[in-house]
């Protein structure tokens, strides 16, 4: 009888918790209804009509954002596309001013501008409209030796 007594218990104990957990759940989704038809979805204004455009024929008086002589601009290639190793190629070395020094693993490297443009400038590198090779970057400047003329040095400036 006493286990009869303790397997009747159970079963009641084990109801009781059955249909309170159920009563959670159905207050639990008839929460989450209640606050779906509280919140507003954003109302996005339409979509513009598209308007469809002709396309732009470019002429000699606007200048082609594409033409490849753009981009390559300063950065040691002519118009032609044949590739130079001349930095500043259209610059003469009297026009260039040394903005600084970097010392890499590589070797030391000069911050050269001219204008608006600045580049680095190692040893062996060709530079100006002279054609000057880098043979030395000294902490005084760079010292410029040019085909059949005497080297000379481009100060850094001050």
């Amino acid at each position: 009888m006493p286990l009869v007594k303790h397997w009747a218990c159970s079963m009641m104990l084990l109801g009781v918790v059955a249909c309170e957990a159920w009563d959670h759940e159905r207050t639990a989704e008839a929460w989450m209804s209640a606050e779906r038809a509280r919140i507003a979805t954003p109302q996005l204004p339409p979509v513009p009509e598209i308007i469809d455009t002709l396309p732009a024929v470019y002429t000699a008086k606007t200048q082609d954002p594409f033409d490849p002589s753009r981009t390559t601009a300063g950065i040691g290639v002519s118009s032609k596309g044949a590739r130079t190793d001349v930095l500043f190629p259209d610059t003469p070395i009297a026009s260039l001013s040394i903005v600084g020094f970097i010392t890499a693993a590589g070797g030391r490297v000069a911050v050269v501008r001219s204008g608006a443009v600045y580049r680095s400038v190692r040893q062996g590198d060709r530079i100006g409209l002279q054609v000057a090779t880098v043979t030395q970057i000294g902490d005084q400047g760079l010292l410029l030796a040019t085909d059949g003329a005497e080297s000379q040095w481009l100060l850094r400036d001050k």
